[in-house]
């Protein structure tokens, strides 16, 4: 019992240390035609012609092969109704190469991913709770010329159901919190959409970035929403090896 308790304590240390990961920084950066604002220190960038696309980044500091969340704002401001289509969303390294941009469902994986070793740990934490109630031990002796060997166990019930009962409450607390975590990614992606005119629609995009070789590479964000292009540039910095 007590291997699988300091299995249970070495991998609850592992999940909350993680894996050391050099720390990058993602900027973005104007091009001809577009415009920037700062929000609590935030940049946001502009690219308006008949329709007007925002974007921010929520997660300027990144480890290395975290995928970069942009927050994305698209305003009809042409005179007609508009439609964006997820397919003409898309991301480039700079030499032009496509990059990832995972679907909804491989993202709710990569949240069930991240869990996967918290859930282990309190399993094995329940485990061990459900024998911490038992002791056994053993004895043996002579009485009379008669030699005996024999075990007692001893039961404490109160200890265990206690112990159980908490960590139980924690598994279905951390249960209950990864699927809002997974909704909260279903709703906040971009989806297809239709604008009427002055209609203002939001939601995120995830781009898995080109990992850093030599130079720190640079990638692009593409929109295409009535025929027009909108292109958004983003740099990353290396913080620390």
């Amino acid at each position: 019992m007590k291997t699988l308790q300091y299995l249970t304590a070495a991998l609850i240390t592992s999940t909350l240390l993680g894996c050391s990961q050099p720390l990058l920084s993602v900027k973005p950066h104007i091009q001809n035609g577009q415009s920037e604002v700062y929000e609590d220190g935030q940049k946001i960038v502009i690219s308006q012609k008949l329709t007007t696309v925002i974007t921010s980044i929520n997660n300027q500091t990144i480890q290395k092969g975290e995928r970069v969340s942009v927050a994305v704002a698209i305003i009809n401001s042409s005179e007609h109704p508009v439609t964006l289509l997820t397919e003409n969303i898309s991301a480039y390294d700079a030499n032009g190469s496509k990059l990832e941009i995972p679907s909804s469902q491989e993202l709710k994986e990569s949240v069930r991913a991240k869990d996967k070793w918290k859930r282990v740990g309190l399993a094995l934490q329940e485990i061990a709770a459900g024998g911490n109630d038992t002791t056994t031990t053993h004895h043996q002796g002579n009485i009379g010329g008669t030699y005996y060997r024999g075990t007692t166990t001893t039961t404490d019930s109160t200890k265990s159901s206690e112990e159980l009962r908490e960590i139980r409450q924690a598994r279905a607390i951390n249960n209950a919190n990864t699927v809002a975590a997974m909704n909260a990614v279903e709703n906040s992606l971009l989806k297809n959409q239709t604008l009427a005119p002055n209609e203002t629609y939001n939601g995120i995009v995830w781009i898995t970035p080109p990992q850093l070789k030599g130079v720190p590479p640079s990638f692009s964000l593409e929109i295409v929403l009535a025929g027009e292009t909108h292109n958004f540039k983003f740099t990353q910095t290396l913080l620390t090896k």
